[in-house]
């Protein structure tokens, strides 16, 4: 992510937390750390989203790709959502 993108990201991050809600939706969950340009930001960043929150991890297949497994046209890979 570009250096000014992921201090958006932390400062919207930091004006939510202990203030509002804030959900957030990831496929990649161990690739959150590289998100950020500098790893004192993600640091933060990660602290204030696991403070107070509830993670729901969802595996399995994907329920978009049933469809095409039907078919015999998608290549298996397992789902992992936060």
């Amino acid at each position: 992510m570009f250096v000014q993108a992921s201090e958006d990201l932390y400062e919207i991050i930091q004006e939510r937390y202990e203030r509002r809600p804030l959900i957030v939706t990831s496929s990649r969950p161990a690739r959150w750390p590289r998100i950020f340009s500098d790893s004192l930001l993600a640091s933060a960043a990660l602290d204030r989203l696991t403070h107070h929150c509830q993670t729901i991890l969802i595996q399995g297949q994907s329920y978009r790709q049933s469809g095409r497994r039907k078919e015999g046209t998608v290549i298996e890979q397992p789902a992992n959502t936060v």
